[in-house]
């Protein structure tokens, strides 16, 4: 299974990110799920860590589960902007 785990999806905002996010998904050939980013819990990525995860736009993704995916799981990031480093 593969989560999909962003700040919003096209049934919180029709933008070219939650669009490109929505057309990934809807074409994939896995089941997937969405999160809303601030709603993720590390128990949820424990229940899940034999999935793979996609970050997308995930400020609201609380710093104890950035942390749990970096140590745990199978993922990787979708950038749709540019991020600058403090």
């Amino acid at each position: 299974m593969i989560f999909f785990v962003s700040d919003m999806f096209t049934e919180q905002y029709k933008g070219g990110a939650e669009l490109t996010t929505e057309a990934i998904i809807e074409e994939g050939l896995f089941p997937c799920n969405k999160i809303l980013s601030q709603t993720l819990t590390v128990q949820t990525m424990e229940e899940y860590k034999d999935s793979f995860w996609i970050f997308g736009n995930f400020t609201g993704v609380r710093p104890e589960c950035l942390l749990y995916a970096a140590k745990n799981l199978d993922y990787f990031v979708v950038e749709y902007d540019y991020k600058f480093c403090k």
